[in-house]
């Protein structure tokens, strides 16, 4: 087998470890909004590669939500980096249009 294929694996996993524990960290500091939001459009507004957009509710503002798009077959272990790494970089951003994660 080739070295360089094995380190890149091994690489892979270490990152998603890190991801994993970077994810769950964020998640159990944060405050559940779900109860406030209201009017979810029932359709999405726009989308990309990773997920899809609606309109909604929160407060008395309208709001867009981002829907990570998980599928059974995008399981595989990039696909999960890419997923994992999403709220870690919804954390970074800072704008008064975006709620804090």
């Amino acid at each position: 087998m080739d070295m360089a294929l094995i380190t890149a694996y091994q690489n892979d996993l270490a990152l998603s470890s890190t991801l994993r524990d970077r994810f769950t960290t964020s998640i159990q500091s944060t405050t559940d909004i779900t109860p406030y939001i209201t009017d979810i459009s029932s359709q999405a507004i726009d989308g990309g590669a990773r997920g899809d957009i609606y309109t909604a509710r929160y407060k008395d503002g309208q709001v867009a939500i981002k829907s990570i798009r998980m599928l059974p077959t995008s399981s595989s272990p990039r696909r999960m980096q890419h997923i994992l790494r999403e709220p870690t970089n919804w954390m970074r951003l800072s704008h008064p249009n975006i709620l804090e994660f």
